[in-house]
């Protein structure tokens, strides 16, 4: 029974890496910064609305120069649009002409701007965090079972924790790797939170059965 779950488990561990090298983690605007616009368009009164098309929005926001635009079209006539980072005054500029050109009302649902210095010191912030959850794991856990140091050395059990971690958390992202591949998505700030979140619960149930063996031992 025990070779079972080990099978399974370094099935989901590998089939989650492979994920992860053939579709990636697409990156949001709060790592990589730009601009993210999610506009409806509204219906006129008798009740029909015009949704652009690709190449009608391109040609419209040619003379604004936002760069290479991402366009991706939505359910109840929305569309998604992420362009490099822009101030108010070209936000506004780029609701103008599209309201003008489609001939009906343009409701913003949603819009967001990251600069690039911005996204990158998010990148950074995050990498250090984790780093630094990381060696607290290890040194608390470690700490924690100082006493069994037979036959395993305290600090085995904080190493032994965070790959145990790390093998839940990578499972968790090539899930999220295959469903933003094929449904569309990027990583926000949320996914390392949730990352972070599943790496703490693995933590807990790992010092729950190492709590186990500590009481064996001690016997």
């Amino acid at each position: 029974m025990q070779k079972i779950f080990y099978i399974i488990s370094t099935t989901f561990f590998i089939i989650s890496i492979i994920a992860l090298v053939v579709f990636g983690l697409p990156l949001g605007i709060d790592f990589k910064g730009g601009s993210l616009m999610e506009l409806q368009f509204l219906p006129d009164s008798q009740g029909n609305s015009q949704v652009l098309s690709r190449d009608q929005i391109e040609q419209e926001l040619k003379e604004v120069e936002l760069g290479p635009i991402s366009i991706q079209k939505g359910e109840d006539s929305t569309l998604l649009l992420r362009f490099k980072a822009v101030d108010e005054q070209v936000h506004q500029i780029i609701i103008q002409k599209l309201e003008v050109v489609s001939n009906s009302l343009v409701e913003e649902q949603r819009f967001d701007s990251v600069g690039p210095v911005i996204g990158k010191e998010t990148i950074n912030k995050t990498i250090k965090a984790t780093v630094l959850v990381l060696i607290m794991i290890i040194a608390y856990v470690a700490f924690a079972f100082r006493k069994v140091s037979f036959p395993i050395k305290s600090w085995r059990y904080g190493l032994i924790a965070v790959i145990t971690s790390f093998h839940d958390v990578i499972i968790a992202l090539g899930i999220f790797s295959v469903y933003l591949y094929f449904k569309g998505g990027e990583v926000g700030v949320s996914i390392v939170a949730a990352s972070l979140t599943i790496l703490g619960y693995s933590v807990n149930d790992t010092i729950v059965v190492f709590d186990r063996i500590r009481e064996n031992l001690l016997r």
